[in-house]
Parts: C-alpha cells; structure tokens; sequence
C-alpha cells in the first residue's frame, strides 16, 4: 500500500479535531521560561555559579534548589519542570566541582544562594531538593 500525500487529508484531519494538544495544558510553552546565569559569593569571599530557571510572567514566589557537593547541577533535569509548573529552579555549580572537599564548608554556598535568591530576587520561599550528595 502507497502511502497517500494529499493536503486534503490535513484538512479532513483538523476538521474532524485531530490537532497537537500538548500533554499537559497547564504547563507553560518552553520559550516562556527564561534562563539567567548568576554568581554568589560565600561570606569567605568564594564564589560560586548558579543559572535561575523562571516564568517571569508568573511571579514564583517559592524557588526550588538543587546542589551537588562535587557536581555541577547548572541544567539538572528538574529545574526546567519546576519553572513549568509555576516555580522558579535554580541549580547550584559546588566550589568543589569536580574534587572532594569539605561539606561543612557547602553550607557557605547554600547561605549565599539563600540570601541571594530571598534578598535580590524575592522569593519568600527556598525548598532544596537532591539525590546523593546533594540531598544530605
């Protein structure tokens, strides 16, 4: 059997409703979210990237954080969902990326991603979330 290439058959299709629905009708286009680079720096002067994934047009109020102690989680899977869904992501590059140092010494970069994202952006609330390393 030849296969049929006809533009009626488009419009049959569309006219009988068949048309591209997205799976989930509530989530936002992906050309919505914006991605931003940013930089923090710890209260001993080291400084540490971070790239915000959000919908500005929706005015997250609660951004979700993601942190590895030796991995660089900039684009973690979850980051753009979570802008998707009506929250902002922000995945956090270690000072230790890539080496093993010292965990005590992460809490430094988790204060100043806090006091960034609650003092410069404005988020009221910070949930971190994690696997691993990143999740203790």
């Amino acid at each position: 059997m030849r296969p049929i290439h006809h533009p009626l058959w488009a419009v049959v299709l569309l006219s009988a409703g068949f048309a591209f629905v997205p799976a989930r009708p509530d989530a936002q286009a992906p050309d919505q979210i914006q991605i931003e680079q940013t930089s923090v720096k710890a209260d001993d002067g080291v400084t540490t990237e971070g790239t915000l994934y959000w919908i500005p047009s929706k005015r997250p109020k609660t951004v979700v954080v993601t942190m590895h102690p030796n991995d660089d989680r900039q684009r973690h899977y979850m980051l753009r969902p979570a802008a998707e869904r009506g929250f902002a992501g922000y995945g956090m590059k270690s000072r230790w990326w890539g080496e093993h140092g010292i965990h005590e010494e992460l809490l430094l970069d988790i204060a100043a991603a806090v006091r960034y994202l609650k003092n410069e952006r404005g988020f009221e609330k910070v949930v971190f979330t994690g696997q691993s390393g990143g999740g203790s």
